[in-house]
């Protein structure tokens, strides 16, 4: 099966490497995001991603752990406007900081600086700052997906999701579920909230609604 993955800008074959669906970041509003995060500089740590490849200005505590975690190699490339300058289409641009407060006042600053129209900006914890396509949310590859690709209806589709940037997902399927660690914003928003995830809150979820 294709894989969802980048908030849902990229979906890929992981077998062939087919690339089924790519919504990419628009160069300016990239170039456009690396002056906005200049006042935080110090605070953040900026990774560009681009043809499934983590890129960074430098290699700092945040970047090493998010590579452990993702198992992934970040390249090290220096100065991102340049780098933008000739790789103008990332898929996905991410801010890391130890201080969540930096991540929710960018957030807010630039919801209010960019349209939905331009950008799609969400924090997947609460110390991730994340920008895709507009079009490109966890809830527009669901339905691709599902629709485009498997033929099906919304109403045979179920997810599991525990942040806001599953917001947009859980709407559209027929059975959206919250875990239970889930911020209570998005709980309220689910048809159905699991146990944690130490309580195997996802295998509950398809047990109850799938399995049996």
């Amino acid at each position: 099966m294709p894989l969802i993955s980048y908030q849902g800008a990229l979906i890929k074959n992981p077998e062939t490497d087919e690339i089924v669906g790519h919504w990419p970041v628009d160069p300016a509003h990239a170039r456009s995001l690396l002056d906005d995060f200049t006042p935080y500089l110090k605070d953040l740590s900026i990774h560009i991603y681009l043809n499934d490849q983590l890129y960074v200005r430098t290699i700092t505590p945040q970047t090493q752990t998010y590579a452990e975690r993702s198992q992934i190699e970040p390249i090290v490339v220096g100065d991102l406007y340049t780098f933008l300058a000739q790789n103008p289409e990332p898929t996905k641009v991410l801010a890391l900081s130890d201080n969540p407060q930096i991540i929710t006042v960018l957030l807010e600053q630039l919801k209010d600086r960019y349209t939905s129209d331009q950008l799609y900006l969400t924090k997947s914890v609460a110390t991730y700052f994340e920008a895709t396509n507009p079009i490109a949310n966890k809830g527009t590859a669901v339905k691709f997906m599902a629709e485009d690709l498997l033929g099906l209806t919304r109403e045979q589709v179920m997810v599991v999701g525990d942040n806001f940037n599953d917001r947009e997902m859980i709407a559209y399927a027929g059975i959206g579920v919250a875990m239970g660690d889930a911020p209570a914003a998005l709980k309220a928003e689910a048809d159905w909230v699991a146990p944690s995830v130490e309580e195997h809150g996802a295998a509950v979820a398809l047990e109850r609604f799938v399995l049996a």
